[in-house]
Formats: structure tokens, C-alpha cells, sequence
């Protein structure tokens, strides 16, 4: 009897396990020119447009998850070469965020964007692991719920570098888009007049073409 028990616990937990895994869906990016956001700029040929997500029915749309609750602001980057002749290199390191007032800016930090922000369920799972352990199957449920969020938890971490703007090089024609993070800076961002920075330098020359695109901050 004790082993038929501990099947029929196992078999739940996988079960739950799976489709929690299965349940959230992230959509489809959307694709955009640069031309199309509604703050962009063209220097050398080549044209840089940003969206700041913050309107939380857009957010929910993207990513399913109320990623300012986390403290983080996205912001979609598009960048298009229509220069003839050059090829440039974007580093997203050098893409930064800064206040109207100017200073160095933030640079993006995603790689501070970990599964742990946002595991509701591994607390959930491994109660409920305790629990079935003394009780069986009346704990299954919760173990399986937690079992569940904590897949969902890996989904939304892939999603976020699935979509983020990383470095590359752009030939003549070709273009890029990506997501860029930041974390809010201790106390929240205030609303307000801020720029994201960037930096392209020429394949070939090693010149470099600041870029600064101000946008407007509601939270």
C-alpha cells in the first residue's frame, strides 16, 4: 500500500510538474523599425529607435509578468544600418540610461535579473514537498502549484534573454532589435526626462557615433 501511495505521489508531482511547464506561453516578438518608435534618431546612415514599455496592459501583452514590480524598466532598441559603404559594432554595454540631468547613466543589467526575482514557487514547492511527505496526498496539490511556478519561473528568465539587445556587428543593410533592462535605481525611478545613450564605432575607421535619444519616464 505505502508504495502505491508514493507511485501515485510521484506520478502527480511529475504530472504537475509538466504542465506547469506547458502553461505559460510567451508571445511572438514584435517586429519594428527603427523609423517607427516614437523616439528615434538617424546619424551616418544609420537610424536608432527606443520604446519604453510602460504601460502595464503592453508589458502583460510582451511578457506576461508585472516586471516592474521587480524594479525593472524595458525598453525596446532597434537599430537599422543604411549607411552604403559601413559596417558598425554596437555594444550593449555601452548603451546606458541617464536622468536629464546628465551623468554617466546607468549601463543595462539584466545580468542582475535572476530566476530567484522572480521564484514564487520553489518556497510553495518544497512546503509542499514537506507536507506530503507527512501527510501524502492531501499536500499534493500544493507541491504540484509550486512545482508549476517555479516552471513558469524559468519560462519568463528565457523569455527576458530570449528578447534582450545584445552586442553585434551590422553591415550595410542589415538590422537589430532587442530588449535593453535597467534595474530602478534604490527608492524607485522617479517620473521624469531621461536619455538612453549609445555608442557605435565603425567596423573599419574605429570611429565612434554617440548616439542620445531622450524619452520621457511615466511609471
Amino acid at each position: 500500500m505505502k508504495n502505491i501511495v508514493l507511485g501515485i505521489f510521484l506520478f502527480a508531482c511529475i504530472l504537475g510538474l509538466c504542465s506547469g511547464c506547458t502553461t505559460m506561453n510567451m508571445p511572438p516578438f514584435p517586429k519594428r523599425t527603427a523609423e517607427s518608435c516614437e523616439f528615434h534618431l538617424k546619424k551616418d546612415g544609420v537610424t536608432i529607435g527606443i520604446h519604453p514599455i510602460t504601460d502595464k496592459s503592453e508589458i502583460m501583452e510582451r511578457f506576461e509578468f508585472d516586471l516592474p514590480s521587480k524594479g525593472l524598466l524595458q525598453i525596446l532598441f532597434v537599430v537599422y544600418n543604411q549607411n552604403d559603404t559601413s559596417s558598425f559594432i554596437i555594444d550593449r554595454e555601452k548603451i546606458l540610461v541617464a536622468n536629464a540631468a546628465g551623468g554617466p547613466g546607468r549601463p543595462s543589467q539584466r545580468k542582475e535579473v535572476t530566476a530567484e526575482q522572480f521564484d514564487n514557487g520553489h518556497t510553495c514547492n518544497m512546503v509542499g514537498g514537506i507536507l506530503t511527505s507527512l501527510l501524502f496526498l492531501p499536500a499534493l496539490p500544493l507541491a504540484c502549484y509550486g512545482g508549476k511556478l517555479m516552471c513558469d519561473t524559468i519560462v519568463i528568465e528565457y523569455n527576458l534573454g530570449d528578447k534582450e539587445f545584445y552586442s553585434r556587428t551590422l553591415d550595410p543593410g542589415q538590422s537589430a532589435q532587442g530588449y535593453i533592462y535597467f534595474q530602478y535605481p534604490p527608492g524607485g525611478m522617479p517620473a521624469g526626462d531621461y536619455h538612453v545613450k549609445a555608442d557605435l564605432k565603425d567596423s573599419a575607421t574605429g570611429q565612434v557615433t554617440p548616439f542620445n535619444l531622450p524619452f520621457k519616464f511615466t511609471p
